[in-house]
């Protein structure tokens, strides 16, 4: 009797530890679509409230009105980032970093073919920074658990070249994925810094969650 019911413990066991490897390689061979992370239609595309350790901040992600620049005709992707410092329930928050990425994305094929950083925080100041890709490049539409590249660098208008960029698509938990971007820009003080920015995607290809630099999406949306 004993045999028999140490036996079905091993069995249940050894039978989850299966169903938990096929989940993990059957999500390994997911397809995960970018047409959220991609869209180039007018509008917001995702805000959110971020948190960290005694560290606050806010995203906002919308593409503008077309314009043409340089005689291209593009979408002006906006990525505007708020951090903030201050003890929870003081009712006191300091600014420590604020600036606004304006991404230029030729329309017909979806490449990054400029950008130009704006600082406005009270401690950030500075002129803009243009930058220009050193190469025509897009992220793909669909993207798998393991996928990754590196994205090209950009000369800027400060007679400077920023070193190339990366990405890569990792695990965000039970069908949802992390797209990791590492991108070079520069500060106020013109130093290289790199940008992070993390979008969580479900199976449907939204948007549900986005980390930057480290702070964490204190809101993630339905449908994970």
């Amino acid at each position: 009797m004993r045999v028999g019911v140490v036996l079905a413990i091993f069995m249940s066991i050894f039978s989850g530890c299966g169903a938990d490897s096929r989940h993990e390689e059957n999500q390994n061979k997911m397809v995960f679509s970018l047409k959220n992370v991609n869209n180039i239609d007018h509008g917001e595309i995702y805000r959110a409230n971020l948190v960290g350790i005694s560290t606050f901040g806010h995203i906002l992600i919308e593409n503008m009105q077309p314009d043409t620049i340089n005689g291209v005709y593009v979408v002006p992707n906006l990525i505007h980032f708020e951090r903030t410092s201050g003890s929870i329930g003081s009712g006191t928050l300091y600014p420590i970093e604020s600036w606004k990425k304006i991404n230029y994305i030729e329309i017909g094929t979806g490449n990054l073919i400029s950008f130009t950083m704006h600082y406005d925080s009270p401690l950030l100041t500075g002129e803009p920074l243009t930058c220009n890709s050193l190469s025509p490049y897009h992220l793909p539409d669909e993207v798998k658990i393991g996928d990754f590249d590196t994205t090209p660098g950009f000369s800027c208008s400060d007679n400077t070249v920023l070193s190339r960029g990366s990405w890569r698509a990792e695990s965000g938990g039970k069908n949802l994925l992390n797209l990791n971007i590492f991108s070079m820009t520069k500060n106020n003080l013109g130093n290289e810094i790199e940008v992070s920015i993390t979008y969580t995607i479900n199976s449907d290809g939204n948007i549900v969650a986005v980390n930057v630099n480290g702070l964490k999406d204190s809101y993630t949306k339905s449908g994970a």
